[in-house]
Order: C-alpha cells, then structure tokens, then sequence
C-alpha cells in the first residue's frame, strides 16, 4: 500500500507541475499576443501617417506639373 500512495504522491506532484507549467505558457501566450496588438497598430499608423504623407507629395507634384504645363 505503501508504493501506491508513493505513486501517487509522484503522479501528484508532476500534474503540478505541468499545470504550473501550462499557467506559465498561458500567460506568456496573452502577454505575446498583446504585444502583436500594440505592434500591429503602431504599424497600422504609421502606414497611416506615410500613405497621407505620400499623398501629400503626389498632390504637390500634381501641383507643380499642372502649374508647369499652363506656363510651358
């Protein structure tokens, strides 16, 4: 009876620890996936920021080469 409550208490302590272990990746799993979220909208704004900047330009260049063409 002895050896049984041994294994037991051995099959005990490793479900412990592997639940310990997979709290570990869980949270690891939401801290990553977070970062990705805060990534991701930074670079969503700042492809926002560039496309409005390059349109920007584009007009300008429209701009210039309308400006060229009733002069030339």
């Amino acid at each position: 009876m002895k050896n049984l409550e041994d294994k037991i208490e051995i099959l005990v302590t490793q479900n412990t620890r592997i639940n310990e272990s997979l709290t570990t990746l869980i949270n690891e799993s939401k801290r990553c996936s977070d970062e990705v979220k805060s990534l991701k909208e930074i670079v969503e704004a700042e492809v926002a920021t560039s496309t409005k900047n390059a349109d920007n330009e584009f007009i300008k260049v429209n701009k210039y080469l309308i400006v060229l063409y009733i002069y030339c």
